[in-house]
């Protein structure tokens, strides 16, 4: 049984790892229409945008403790948001292609990113 659609996005919408805040009272999603969204799971209601790729976001993920999120995008970064402000924490730079994943490390000192360029790369999270 649906529960929620949840409606805003205006390109195709990916969920990816950990895509469940750790209460379970709100997700996070990616699309190609550059932005990421964090909704309310009881209403379906959308809480907040980010926006700072410039190009489509290929995977979305928690960090453990659901203080941060890091998206992969098509133009060839990946970045670190705070999940509270929404404010972006750190743009991943090093790439020559587009960024296909990106997810934390079970600590959440570490981002692994993988990419078209034919890298995997690991990254300082802190």
């Amino acid at each position: 049984m649906e529960l929620q659609a949840l409606k805003g996005h205006t390109e195709l919408v990916f969920v990816d790892s950990t895509p469940f805040f750790p209460d379970s009272k709100r997700i996070v999603t990616a699309s190609r229409d550059k932005t990421v969204r964090i909704w309310d799971t009881d209403s379906g209601r959308e809480l907040q945008q980010l926006v700072g790729h410039t190009d489509s976001i290929n995977s979305v993920s928690l960090s453990s403790d659901g203080k941060r999120i890091v998206t992969a995008s098509e133009d060839g970064t990946a970045r670190i948001w705070d999940a509270n402000s929404g404010k972006e924490l750190q743009k991943l730079l090093g790439h020559t292609s587009r960024v296909n994943s990106a997810v934390f490390s079970p600590e959440g000192k570490k981002i692994v990113t993988a990419s078209s360029d034919k890298t995997a790369r690991i990254w300082n999270a802190e």
